[in-house]
């Protein structure tokens, strides 16, 4: 008897659109997700109340999966993924790390209390702000997770109907034009920040120089210098 298994699963990144992203599957008529959004179910304690739990989320008549953007950070997640379901279709959305980094900062003075300035919390890595934004290192780990597609923010401006349904092709559904297409779905709960662009600009050149060093896959890993 084949094992019940979900099809997809987002990994990230936080800030990489994907509130928007799980929106319009939930528009699809072929698409189920869960009500909520970040499972959390591979990275944390979770894990251990087993499948059966996990699975009591999902209506497998339909295309099914999630989306929890910590997967990407978690040195667990790749290892129990794999051993869930080898060849399960992950997608992970990149963004530029300056902006991405700022978006997370903006989550966590809501989320998590964070009462210090962009630059310092950036600098002491809080909540993972600066390391967040080293794709290649994020990569590498599932790189046993053969059916990995990158697909980049940035592009959504320009192409949201097209990228949504590149999205839809990869799991193995049908076009569709979601409702929430041409709309700006944000996570709840951000702050309004305010950043010097001398400050926006310390941080790209940071990041610059790493991936400037950094030998990668070009087809994989993003050239985000500026």
């Amino acid at each position: 008897m084949k094992k019940k298994r979900i099809d997809f699963i987002g990994i990230g990144v936080v800030g990489g659109a994907t509130t928007w992203v799980a929106q319009c599957f939930k528009e699809h008529p072929d698409i189920f997700m869960p009500d909520v959004k970040e499972m959390h179910f591979f990275n944390t304690l979770v894990y251990f109340k087993g499948l059966d739990f996990y699975h009591s989320y999902f209506d497998f008549t339909k295309k099914c999966g999630e989306i929890t953007p910590d997967y990407i950070y978690d040195r667990l997640a790749p290892g129990r993924i794999y051993d869930y379901k080898k060849k399960i279709k992950l997608f992970l959305i990149l963004r530029h790390p300056t902006t991405r980094a700022i978006e997370q900062y903006k989550i966590e003075v809501i989320r998590n209390g964070i009462n210090v300035s962009f630059r310092e919390a950036f600098d002491k890595d809080l909540l993972g702000i600066r390391t967040r934004g080293l794709y290649h290192e994020q990569i590498e780990r599932y790189r046993k997770l053969k059916n990995l597609k990158i697909m980049f923010y940035e592009e959504i401006k320009s192409r949201p109907l097209s990228f949504i349904n590149e999205l839809f092709r990869f799991i193995g559904v049908k076009k569709f034009t979601p409702p929430s297409v041409d709309k700006i779905v944000l996570p709840a709960n951000t702050a309004e920040v305010e950043m010097s662009m001398d400050e926006i600009g310390e941080i790209d050149y940071y990041y610059e120089e790493i991936y400037k060093n950094t030998e990668r896959n070009e087809d994989e890993i993003p050239d985000y210098r500026p």
